[in-house]
C-alpha cells in the first residue's frame, strides 16, 4: 500500500503539468489535489499497519503534491479574479 501511494502521488503531478495545455491550467491542479489527497490517505494508513520508509517517503511525496496542487489552485484562482475585475472594468467603461 505504501508503494501504491507514491504511485498515486507521482502520477498526481505528473497529470498535473502534463494534460494538454488548456486542460493542465484549468483541471490539471484539480487531478493533482485529488490525487496527491488519496496518495496521501494511502500512505497513512499503511504507515499505520506497518512502519516502513516507503511509507514515509509516500506520507512526504503526498504532502508535497498536495500543497503544490493548492498553490496552483489558489493562483489559478486569483488569476480568473483578476481577469474578471478587468473584463468588469473595460465594461463599465
Amino acid at each position: 500500500m505504501a508503494i501504491a501511494s507514491i504511485i498515486v502521488s507521482v502520477a498526481g503531478i505528473v497529470l498535473s503539468y502534463a494534460l494538454f495545455f488548456p486542460l493542465s491550467l484549468l483541471v490539471g491542479p484539480f487531478i493533482g489535489l485529488v490525487m496527491g489527497i488519496i496518495g496521501l490517505i494511502l500512505a497513512l494508513v499503511a504507515h499505520k499497519r506497518k512502519k516502513s520508509k516507503a511509507a514515509v517517503a509516500g506520507i512526504i511525496i503526498g504532502a508535497i503534491v498536495t500543497g503544490l496542487c493548492v498553490l496552483r489552485t489558489a493562483s489559478l484562482v486569483s488569476c480568473i479574479g483578476c481577469i474578471g475585475n478587468l473584463i468588469s472594468g473595460a465594461a463599465a467603461s
